[in-house]
């Protein structure tokens, strides 16, 4: 059996990611963790591999540095279509999850999430945000409730 070496960059080429925090009060907890991911989404099942990573490394940030909430920011992230990037989107009973779009995901993000004739925009959902400081300020307010 031969075996070949391999990396995460030669699966997913496109794609970077990395992780900031603000710790919590008591100073050794971490508040907010946001995963930003930068790049280009491959399209359709070509893009199969990048969700995995973004699925993936959602999963890393939250397992290592078990943060009070998480601020996934796509906003860095072209994205046109393929189906599996829902896969890291929150569902309704994730209240410490908030997702940051940006204009090269935007409009493709609502398609994905609405349908291909929507007249939605992703940012009118609880969990969506276009504003950094909008979507830390939701996340801090369901801390205090």
């Amino acid at each position: 059996m031969i075996f070949e070496s391999t990396s995460i960059d030669k699966f997913c080429p496109t794609l970077r990611y990395d992780f900031k925090f603000t710790k919590h009060k008591a100073g050794f907890l971490i508040d907010v963790l946001v995963i930003s991911f930068h790049g280009k989404y491959r399209n359709g099942s070509a893009g199969h591999p990048d969700a995995g990573l973004i699925s993936g490394i959602f999963k890393l940030g939250v397992e290592v540095f078990d943060p009070f909430s998480v601020l996934v920011d796509i906003s860095g992230l072209e994205y046109e279509w393929g189906d599996d990037l829902n896969l890291i989107f929150p569902d309704d009973n994730c209240a410490n999850i908030v997702v940051l779009v940006g204009n090269k995901c935007r409009r493709a993000i609502s398609t994905l999430l609405f349908g291909l004739d929507t007249d939605k925009d992703i940012v009118d959902n609880d969990y969506f945000f276009d504003d950094f400081d909008k979507a830390i300020s939701k996340l801090n307010e369901r801390h205090l409730s």
